[in-house]
């Protein structure tokens, strides 16, 4: 059996509605085995992005724990968890957070800018083979803006996975895509997780997205079902 990288325990998150209280998340116990691709799955307002968004210690949660590796990271203090989080977490999100004033290399290298760590030639080569791996090619220093929407999300890959990190948080990344570049995009996404040894939480509403997970969990009204 594989190791449990992340693991839930009564996780639940609580919003006030009027007078009285609901709960995004109830009570949630769960383990994320580590170098797999999970996909959490759901219909609208069940709480997936919440639940992700939890796990990643982006929330005030009302409830319970999240354990990376036996490290309750809601036990941190603010600024250690969003150090945390910088060191050995990276997003992809549906609409990329790419930024236009910035050229491919120096939006894949934004974490590295952000931690103020130095692009070894290491570093570099590996950006030369995402890029081929990804059939982009030589467009380092191309303008954000003049890609199409498939060549932009499969940067926001290369940018998650660059930076080394352990745990890769995707919110609905294939959302904006069609059918050929959404398949596109899972494989070269499971590719780079063999490459990297990567524990991938993948938030998708499409069946055929859910196909490529290891672990699948399936979320209704804040729970799994």
């Amino acid at each position: 059996m594989k190791k449990s990288s992340i693991v839930a325990r009564n996780l639940t998150y609580t919003v006030f509605e009027g007078s009285g209280e609901r709960n995004i998340l109830n009570h949630i116990d769960c383990e994320i085995e580590s170098s797999t691709l999970t996909t959490v799955t759901g219909p609208s307002g069940s709480g997936k992005t919440t639940f992700m968004y939890a796990l990643a210690g982006l929330l005030n949660i009302s409830e319970g724990e999240v354990l990376y590796s036996d490290n309750s990271i809601y036990k941190l203090k603010q600024n250690d968890r969003d150090l945390f989080r910088l060191e050995n977490i990276s997003f992809i999100y549906q609409h990329l957070n790419l930024f236009g004033f910035m050229n491919v290399e120096e939006n894949i290298t934004l974490n590295y800018t952000l931690r103020k760590k130095k692009i070894t030639p290491e570093i570099s080569q590996k950006i030369d083979w995402y890029l081929e791996l990804m059939k982009l090619g030589k467009i380092r220093k191309k303008e954000i803006q003049s890609l199409s929407g498939g060549e932009k999300q499969r940067i926001a890959i290369i940018r998650a996975f660059i930076s080394k990190a352990e745990f890769i948080f995707a919110d609905e990344p294939t959302g904006n895509l069609d059918y050929k570049n959404s398949l596109l995009f899972m494989e070269c996404l499971k590719d780079i997780m063999k490459e990297n040894h990567s524990t991938v939480i993948l938030v998708t509403h499409n069946k055929e997205i859910n196909d490529y997970g290891d672990q699948k969990i399936t979320l209704m009204d804040g729970n799994i079902i």
